[in-house]
Order: C-alpha cells, then sequence, then structure tokens
C-alpha cells in the first residue's frame, strides 16, 4: 500500500509539474527543455520559440502564455532565456525515487533493509523495532533491495548461491552451506551446481531454472 500511494503521488508531481503546461509533453534536457519567462513562468523552450514566430514583431517581443503578458524580446533566441534548472532537479529526484523500495510496515519511508526471515523491505527505524527479542537473529541485510536479488539467492546470506539442494529446495553459497548444510547439521544431502547439465535434476519449475541458466555463467 505504501508504494502504491507514493507511486500515486510521484505520478501527480509529475503531471502538475514536469511537463510543459502548453504542449502537455514532459521536461526534458533536449526541445522540451523548460525555461522561463520573464514573468518567471515557465514552458518548454518547443513552445517558447513558437511563441516568437507567432508573433507580429518575430524580433521584439515575447508573449507568456500562462500569464499572457507581453515582454520586449531583445534576443529572439530561447537559449536567451534561463532553464529551470529546479524542474530539472526536481524531475531527476522523481525519477530515482519512483524505483526505490518502501517499507512495508510505515507508509512513506523507503526500504534500508532487507529481511530473509520476514521476507519484509524495511526503514531502518522499523528494523530496529522488529528485530529484538525472539526476532533478533532474523537475517537482516542491509542496502540491498528485494527488487534486486538474485533469483537463485543463497537461502542463507542473500548472495549469489553456487549450488542447489534438492532435498531442501533451496540455493546456497559455498560458505553458508559450509556452515548452515553440513552433513552434520542436516546429514547427507545431495547438492547439485546450476548448469545446463543438470537442469532436468533440478526439483523446480523448469521455466524457472531456464530463467537462472540464461542469467548467469555456468559453474565449474
Amino acid at each position: 500500500m505504501a508504494a502504491v500511494h507514493m507511486k500515486t503521488l510521484f505520478d501527480e508531481l509529475s503531471g502538475q509539474f514536469l511537463e510543459c503546461s502548453i504542449c502537455r509533453n514532459p521536461f526534458d534536457e533536449n526541445v522540451h527543455t523548460p525555461r522561463y519567462y520573464p514573468c518567471a513562468h515557465t514552458t518548454c523552450q518547443q513552445c517558447m520559440t513558437h511563441q516568437f514566430q507567432q508573433s507580429s514583431t518575430y524580433e521584439r517581443e515575447i508573449r507568456c502564455p500562462l500569464c499572457m503578458r507581453e515582454y520586449l524580446a531583445p534576443f529572439p533566441d530561447v537559449s536567451y532565456y534561463k532553464k529551470n534548472n529546479i524542474l530539472r532537479d526536481l524531475k531527476d529526484f522523481i525519477s530515482t525515487k519512483k524505483n526505490e523500495e518502501f517499507c512495508d510496515k510505515c507508509p512513506n519511508k523507503f526500504s534500508d533493509a532487507y529481511c530473509k526471515d520476514c521476507d519484509s523491505s524495511l526503514c531502518r527505524s522499523c528494523s530496529e523495532t522488529i528485530h529484538i527479542g525472539n526476532n533478533s537473529n532474523h537475517n537482516v541485510i542491509y542496502g540491498i533491495k528485494k527488487q534486486d536479488l538474485p533469483i537463485d539467492a543463497c537461502h542463507e546470506c542473500l548472495a549469489q548461491s553456487d549450488i542447489y539442494c534438492p532435498t531442501c529446495k533451496v540455493f546456497l553459497c559455498y560458505s553458508c552451506r559450509d556452515v548452515h548444510h553440513s552433513d552434520e547439521s542436516i546429514g547427507t544431502h545431495e547438492v547439485l551446481k546450476v548448469n545446463e547439465n543438470n537442469v532436468p535434476a533440478l526439483e523446480i519449475g523448469d521455466s524457472f531454472l531456464q530463467t537462472i541458466c540464461e542469467s548467469r555463467p555456468n559453474v565449474s
């Protein structure tokens, strides 16, 4: 719900402030660069050029299409009018934040960590609140997004895995196998390296396996 709320907010901000009010094209650094009129209103430079071209005294005046005020224009070149860098920076900020994950527990904060045991993306405050007492031993990884985890991430540390255990149906890296999946802790389980030579032996979906094998090099 938090992600949906924030995405809606970002979309509304983009529509309200990051599109030219005349042509409704998104501002960019090309033909739709946002530029100030003398009255401090902003349109894209393409629309500003049209205003110059429509003026009966092309080289002397320009009219703001938003407030309709007319100004002497000693320079009919749109590059003479300053860019609205505030809108440019706001667009860059929103573009970056729209791809961020949000905390699953509170509505308006970005996530800082992923908890494997909770299967939750959490901000630092929520993570510290939740992971006390019986939850203090949960596997919490800071600085990682759930959406960026490889589909065959190690079940224990979330790093890139090296092997797959068909019995437990989990992926593991070599280090975690030695600690959490040793013969002493679970008995003898056959583990397999993930590559096209053993795909038929892995007891998970064929399409899922095909995706894994196409997205990473073979383990030798």
